[in-house]
């Protein structure tokens, strides 16, 4: 199984480097992804779903919470995206998420790979913060992947279904 650090690790090569987190709060992957981690060397592809929920470092939360959307004008661009494409995300948009996203884990709107996470009742409730005013999102153009930062509960959630 691969550990912790190794997947904070890799998820952050997704983040634009403006999203500074200090560790990892919970990981969901579908079993397949375990493996695909593990071998990860080997040039094979498979269609995936997860998420990482990061916390978000304290003063990265503090420019947040003081910038709002300004903070996120540049960080649409992730920092080192594996080959062969680069990773750019649309315009972060400010909370509530869209309401087509309701389709999500705890009816909460964080749809895509948030159903692989086991979470506890306290992580949900902080989950719930993306629908609060001061939580922004983007998504990754292509499709797949989305960013959710709740700077008020220190959060950062990637997530995707590709």
């Amino acid at each position: 199984m691969a550990s912790r650090s190794r997947i904070h690790r890799r998820v952050q090569r997704f983040l634009p480097p403006q999203l500074q987190t200090s560790g990892m709060e919970r990981f969901g992957l579908d079993p397949g992804q375990f493996w695909q981690l593990a071998w990860s060397a080997l040039p094979l592809r498979a269609p995936s779903c997860g998420a990482v929920v990061l916390r978000l470092s304290e003063q990265t939360a503090r420019d947040i919470r003081q910038r709002r959307l300004g903070f996120f004008e540049h960080a649409r661009t992730a920092r080192e995206a594996p080959p062969p494409r680069a990773v750019r995300y649309h315009a972060w948009q400010p909370s509530p998420l869209p309401v087509t996203w309701r389709d999500g884990i705890y009816d909460n709107g964080l749809r895509g790979g948030l159903p692989c996470i086991d979470a506890d009742a306290a992580l949900r409730r902080k989950l719930s913060g993306a629908h609060g005013h001061g939580a922004y999102y983007a998504v990754q153009e292509g499709g797949g992947g989305m960013l959710v930062a709740i700077p008020d509960h220190h959060l950062l959630v990637y997530s995707w279904r590709d």
